[in-house]
């Protein structure tokens, strides 16, 4: 029974150990932990650096104190005698202990010394040869648990001729005090240091919180905006323009774009559903009826060639939808150099036969100077042939098609303006959008899909161009293409 409870105790301990080891775990591989910690770690390491300096500084500056205090008792032990009339140079000075000192011959012998010197301080073997050639030296020297700062300077007699070094003079002074102001020193820091780094690192932890505060609220709209497949939302209101703001826009832009590439895509499924339905169920019908009772060979092939015919008209529709679809997508444009003069020639080239079986007259008018534009080639052409098909298809017999071609300082201008039937100002603003079509002269029978339009102004945008439109019902209409000239593109 023993045995079974602590198997038990053990399991359960492991399985709290185990879970609360990867929680704490994936807390420490939180951003705002590791930002705690570094700014722990970057005020840690300020502040090891400036005790140190503080520290290194105060030593100095101690060491500098306690050597001039020796340097001038020691300028003050060792004065000349009166006696002038000593045959031995060292009768002739005077010992003064003014500080703990001794006084030594050249050869290491200590003549006198004060009571408070430590005579036990050893003689550096080097010191001699130092004294005998004028130097003097400061030096630090350990005896026992005490280190001394000791000071070291010949000491010479003038004979009458010149001074004589005759003999060494030694000051010392006790480390004690100064050591025992850096142990405190050392001893605060290491206390400052160990309340100021978890107080930091609660501030720190603090801090980052505010600071990513913003960037959590960006990640809960995001994914609030993914649950709820609303692209319509935005992440960037009340943000202010820093870095996070900037993210923020950068991710309401990335929603705007997938949430055009939708709308497309749904537009796309739309008006393709809505224009093949149609045709669809008048195709569907035409079988039925043909197989609805047995019927001759002639029949067969009438039935058929309506058929091919709604096939056909579905393909036109098919291809122009794709057409715009891919029109419509973020990639750039073929970029290269197009004369607008010569493209505009070969279109109505083309045409011309179009306009004579109307009985139209088709007039074109060139710009001398040769405009000259980048893009897609096809695609631009495109744009004016659907246009001068346009003015051709709804211009009455006699009438005027007039293609333009020109240029102001920044772009490019094709123009095309008929005498046709015109477009009444309630159509005008919808003439660009897609299956629109302003009366039944505008209908499918007539030729059209109503698509041509929506891709010609599709194509513009992708090239940085526009199309405008003018027209009086009864009167014409004029369509105007601007286009970038390649100087302006480039600069």
């Amino acid at each position: 029974m023993i045995t079974r409870y602590s198997l038990l105790v053990t399991r359960y301990s492991f399985e709290f150990f185990n879970s609360n080891f990867f929680v704490m775990l994936s807390f420490t591989r939180t951003l705002r932990f590791r930002l705690a910690l570094w700014f722990m770690a970057v005020l840690g390491g300020a502040m090891v650096v400036l005790g140190a300096l503080i520290y290194f500084g105060l030593q100095q500056a101690l060491l500098n104190n306690v050597d001039i205090t020796l340097r001038n008792a020691a300028v003050r032990s060792v004065i000349p005698s009166n006696n002038d009339a000593a045959d031995d140079q060292l009768r002739r000075l005077s010992f003064i202990s003014l500080a703990p000192s001794r006084l030594l011959s050249l050869d290491g012998t200590m003549l006198q010394f004060d009571a408070a010197f430590p005579v036990d301080l050893p003689i550096a073997p080097d010191l001699l040869g130092i004294i005998q050639a004028g130097n003097a030296r400061f030096e630090t020297q350990p005896l026992g648990s005490v280190a001394y700062r000791l000071y070291s300077a010949p000491v010479s007699v003038n004979d009458g001729v010149n001074n004589t070094r005759v003999a060494a003079v030694q000051v010392v002074q006790s480390l004690e005090n100064e050591y025992t102001t850096l142990a405190n020193m050392r001893r605060l820091f290491g206390i400052l240091i160990l309340v100021t780094l978890p107080l930091a690192g609660l501030g720190g932890w603090f801090l980052a919180g505010r600071a990513l505060a913003p960037i959590e609220h960006v990640r809960r709209d995001v994914a609030s905006i993914i649950g709820n497949a609303d692209l319509s939302q935005r992440v960037s209101e009340g943000l202010p323009d820093d870095e996070v703001g900037k993210l923020a826009r950068t991710f309401d832009g990335l929603l705007a774009r997938i949430e055009g590439a939708m709308s497309r895509e749904r537009q796309f499924t739309a008006d393709a559903s809505h224009e093949l339905r149609s045709p669809l169920a008048a195709l569907k019908g035409e079988i039925s009826v043909a197989l609805n009772r047995p019927r001759s060979a002639a029949e067969y092939r009438d039935t058929l060639s309506e058929l091919e015919t709604s096939v056909d008209d579905m393909t036109h529709v098919v291809e122009d939808l794709l057409t715009l679809a891919r029109t419509n997508n973020d990639t750039k444009p073929a970029d290269q150099p197009i004369e607008v003069v010569e493209m505009v020639m070969g279109v109505c080239d083309r045409m011309m036969v179009l306009a004579h079986e109307k009985s139209l007259e088709l007039r074109v008018k060139l710009s001398a100077d040769q405009p000259v534009v980048t893009g897609d080639r096809s695609q631009l052409t495109r744009v004016v042939t659907n246009l001068v098909d346009n003015a051709i298809r709804y211009t009455p017999a006699g009438g005027v098609v007039e293609v333009r071609v020109s240029r102001n300082v920044a772009h490019a201008l094709v123009e095309v303006q008929d005498t046709g039937i015109g477009i009444a100002p309630e159509h005008a603003p919808h003439i660009f959008d897609r299956f629109y079509r302003t009366d039944s002269a505008r209908s499918r029978e007539n030729g059209g899909t109503g698509l041509g339009l929506a891709i010609a102004q599709a194509i513009m945008q992708r090239h940085g161009g526009d199309i405008g439109v003018a027209s009086e019902v009864g009167v014409g209409t004029l369509f105007t293409v601007r286009l970038p000239l390649v100087a302006d593109l480039t600069a």
